[in-house]
This record gives C-alpha cells, sequence and structure tokens, in this order.
C-alpha cells in the first residue's frame, strides 16, 4: 500500500509539472477512493480528495470534465451524504440533457447511492439493478 502511494503521488507530482492540471483531481479522487476502501480510513481519504479540489477547483474546468458523479460516489461512500447531494445537484443543474444521457450509467448509480446512504436500501438496488440495464 505504501509503495502504491509513492506513485501515484509521483504521478500526479508529474501530471501537475507537465500541465495536465484537470487530472490531479482525477488523481485526488483515485487516491480518496484507495485510501477509503483498501486502508478503510475516511479522514485520509476526505483530505486526499480536499487536496485535490484546492489543487484544481472544479470551477477551473470545462464542465464536461468536471468528475461530479465520481465525487457524489466517493462523497456517499464516505458518509458525507450533503456533500455528494451537492455534488449531485450542481452535475444536475448544470448538465445538458445530451451530457446526462452520454452519462446515463454514472448518473443512475452517483443517484443509487444517494439513495443508499439517506437510507432506502430497497430503492437503491432497484437504481443499481436499473443502471446495470436489469
Amino acid at each position: 500500500m505504501a509503495d502504491a502511494a509513492r506513485y501515484r503521488e509521483r504521478a500526479s507530482d508529474l501530471t501537475e509539472e507537465i500541465g495536465e492540471l484537470e487530472d490531479v483531481l482525477t488523481f485526488a479522487v483515485f487516491d480518496g477512493w484507495m485510501e477509503l476502501l483498501s486502508a478503510q480510513d475516511t479522514i485520509a481519504a476526505l483530505a486526499a480528495v480536499a487536496r485535490g479540489l484546492e489543487q484544481m477547483p472544479l470551477e477551473g474546468l470545462p464542465f464536461a470534465d468536471r468528475p461530479y458523479l465520481w465525487l457524489v460516489e466517493f462523497y456517499a461512500q464516505a458518509g458525507q451524504v450533503e456533500t455528494a447531494r451537492r455534488y449531485f445537484e450542481q452535475y444536475e443543474d448544470g448538465a445538458t440533457e445530451d451530457q446526462k444521457r452520454a452519462a446515463e450509467y454514472n448518473l443512475k448509480r452517483a443517484r443509487a447511492h444517494l439513495v443508499l446512504v439517506e437510507g432506502d436500501p430497497v430503492r437503491a438496488a432497484g437504481l443499481y439493478a436499473e443502471a446495470d440495464g436489469g
């Protein structure tokens, strides 16, 4: 796990050096997931994503490149329901109908994550099944 963290940190540094700042946020969200799921360290996970958002605020990216739905799933899984809901609403308010259609699978999964952490596992199961085409 420590080796993986060093490699991710180095990749993030190189990404920043070559000017691909949008990828810094992608690496940060990935780091957050790794901390949350592998290390089971919610505090470190939230800190990793917060650092990424500090380095590359969403507003600095074109709307289509903003990882709203990843952030919804991440924050829902981390127990930060209000933050997850806020990103979900920002996506729904800003996305065009074409963008929503293109992201249909991820949009349905993000909605299912929210419904699950809001306490309705039966409805969430139906939404997950719908996202997976079933």
